[in-house]
């Protein structure tokens, strides 16, 4: 069975949507937007090699980018099952 017409093109432009917005969120903020687990290795990384006060600032800003993250796709499911 082929999958639908379309289906590839849709892919690779979802693809290249989601690199893009990567980055331009890694240049502008030395984050990643759709790549939490690339945040979680700058988290770890700020624990063992950072001192506590840049530490700290690192961490809360990587945690706050990983939360919005998760706050959106909440919000998307919500919004498209209509609150079912």
């Amino acid at each position: 069975m082929s999958p639908p017409s379309g289906t590839l093109a849709l892919v690779v432009a979802l693809a290249l949507i989601s690199g893009f917005a990567d980055v331009i969120t890694w240049v502008r903020f030395e984050s990643f937007a759709g790549l939490q687990t690339g945040n979680m290795i700058f988290i770890g990384e700020a624990i063992f090699v950072q001192s506590l006060p840049g530490a700290f600032a690192t961490i809360s800003y990587k945690l706050a980018m990983i939360a919005s993250h998760f706050f959106g796709v909440f919000l998307f499911c919500a919004l498209a099952h209509g609150g079912k």
